[in-house]
């Protein structure tokens, strides 16, 4: 199990109490506008930008 999830600002975390329950696992929210703090969303994205060309279609 998780022990924690690190979650944004975005409406489809309005439930996040209901996920921290069933998870059993702490939820801690980013600052807004601070994304470094969910480093593993970063760095996936990084890895992301260096494989896929600026404008490529991820459908």
């Amino acid at each position: 199990m998780m022990k924690s999830l690190t979650l944004d600002n975005d409406p489809a975390f309005a439930e996040y109490k209901g996920i921290g329950e069933s998870l059993k696992s702490d939820i801690y929210f980013c600052d807004p506008y601070k994304s470094y703090q969910k480093g593993a969303i970063e760095s996936g994205n990084r890895l992301i930008r260096e494989k896929l060309p600026k404008r490529a279609n991820i459908d």
